[in-house]
């Protein structure tokens, strides 16, 4: 009945702020299909923001914002 499709899923994800982890979760399969994060920061100054995903097959993506103190 065709081709086996080989599970690709998230399974990690980090934030960093200026390099310190400030949050992070670990996702497994029975989450969501496609899951919604949400967390607060406390920060005293400006900086920027990493966050990170890693899954199976070596996947990972990265992207990084400033984030300002108001």
């Amino acid at each position: 009945y065709g081709n086996v499709v080989p599970r690709s899923l998230v399974t990690r994800f980090e934030c960093r702020l200026d390099g310190t982890l400030v949050a992070a979760a670990d996702l497994y399969p029975a989450i969501a299909a496609n899951p919604y994060l949400a967390f607060w920061l406390r920060a005293e100054r400006a900086g920027t923001l990493a966050f990170e995903w890693t899954g199976d097959h070596g996947f990972q993506h990265r992207e990084t914002r400033p984030f300002n103190v108001a």
